[in-house]
């Protein structure tokens, strides 16, 4: 009894361990394969933890278990490998801390515990819930985008409590009357009772993931709205060079009769206004088509307040950071300098994206007031110089992208840098 009790405990934490590692990356195949895949890695680890309880095999049954389950997700070598070590450790935690709350709240010693089939499959599916209580855990913390109240996800979370008390209350009954005969019906309702919480998990997961998604659609339109004004704009300023060009031999002839009638005075005036091309002001050229759509919204945004955003771009090497995380970082970066910089008398913004051998940096420079001081990155827009706002977001993309965030005030100017591997994630 007890080893079939193990060997359920076992299958129902490789599912849990796929609800954890949905959470850090995309099942890369479809449901005809990873059903199938997630089934027989339940299956191996139930069946060997059968047939090897209690021996060292179980031990290596129960990584290779865990590892399948990696398999249908799109995870390196070595991140599959430290995903399957934190989810033993999880578990490795959820059953010590299982068992010895056993013993301590029934008052028995370990041994005991172990040795009585009620209390050893109390501490077995008192783990259980542990696990999917610590794997939320993980999952909440690592959900950043999710929009669930979280007054519901506390009382979510008061499911497994609940169900735990009960459990410990059947079994401990059970135990202390020595009435064998409802144990098995007490083991039939706790595993429904555990499917019935991680189903329930399941959907608030699948919940958040739609939020994301959502709000990650959400960005993407943004970002196509901010390109279709930008190829707007090149489109007119490419009609404006096709008219220059069909002008040109006029402007020639007038800049000849200007020099000798009027002088260099009234040709350079001449000349001063015929190159005035309004389309190309606000034109940014990366090679990038989101990072160009964003400077150059965010140029015409500075004009209505009075800032002047000079762009200097260097793209070495193409740009290979997600379009979404670029128009994130370089928008919310000159949002900030430019509220900043239309408090001041000089209003102007220089920015700085270059990209040399597998690196990108962006640099924004803005002028302070003499009293500024640098805080936290966990200063809000009430903050001296406005530099709170977006700036989690733009330390969260460089943690993404292995890189760095810093801020200094020196000379009357804020800083920013932001240097970050230019790679795919």
């Amino acid at each position: 009894m007890k080893e079939a009790a193990t060997a359920l405990s076992g299958m129902f934490e490789i599912f849990i361990a796929y609800m954890l590692f949905g959470k850090f990356g995309k099942v890369k195949y479809k449901k005809s394969v990873s059903i199938p895949v997630i089934i027989a890695a339940m299956l191996l680890e139930g069946g060997m933890t059968f047939i090897f309880s209690m021996t060292p095999y179980m031990s290596l049954f129960y990584f290779t278990s865990v590892f399948l389950i990696t398999l249908i997700f799109d995870f390196g070598f070595l991140k599959k490998l430290l995903l399957c070590l934190l989810f033993l450790a999880i578990t490795i935690a959820a059953e010590t801390v299982g068992i010895y709350g056993v013993c301590t709240v029934s008052g028995v010693s370990i041994d005991e515990t172990k040795s009585s089939i009620q209390l050893n499959t109390l501490s077995l599916i008192i783990s259980l819930f542990l696990t999917l209580l610590f794997e939320q855990m993980i999952r909440s913390g690592k959900n950043r985008k999710t929009k669930l109240p979280p007054v519901f996800v506390i009382g979510i979370s008061a499911l497994p409590a609940a169900s735990m008390f009960a459990l410990f209350l059947f079994f401990f009954l059970i135990y202390r009357n020595g009435n064998e005969a409802y144990y098995i019906p007490t083991v039939i309702c706790s595993l429904l009772l555990l499917a019935a919480n991680m189903s329930t998990f399941f959907i608030i997961n699948k919940q958040e993931d739609f939020y994301e998604e959502k709000a990650e659609l959400e960005q993407t339109k943004s970002m196509l709205e901010l390109e279709r004004t930008h190829y707007s704009e090149l489109f007119a300023a490419q009609e404006e060079l096709k008219q220059f060009r069909h002008d040109s031999k006029n402007l020639y002839t007038s800049l000849m009769a200007s020099l000798r009638e009027n002088g260099a005075e009234s040709a350079a005036e001449l000349i001063e206004k015929s190159f005035n091309f309004d389309g190309l002001k606000n034109m940014a050229y990366s090679g990038n088509a989101a990072l160009d759509a964003v400077i150059s919204s965010k140029i015409a945004l500075a004009k209505t307040q009075q800032v002047e955003i000079i762009p200097y771009v260097r793209i070495a090497s193409p740009i290979r950071i997600d379009d979404i995380d670029i128009g994130i970082l370089v928008g919310n970066a000159l949002d900030n300098a430019i509220e900043a910089a239309a408090k001041q008398e000089n209003r102007q913004v220089l920015l700085s994206v270059i990209t040399y051998g597998d690196m990108l940096s962006v640099e924004v420079k803005n002028p302070i007031s003499a009293d500024f001081e640098i805080g936290s990155l966990k200063t809000t827009k009430t903050d001296a110089g406005n530099h709170g706002y977006g700036l989690k977001s733009i330390e969260a993309i460089a943690e993404k992208y292995s890189g760095t965030l810093s801020v200094k005030a020196e000379n009357g100017e804020f800083i920013l840098s932001v240097i970050l591997c230019n790679d795919k994630i």
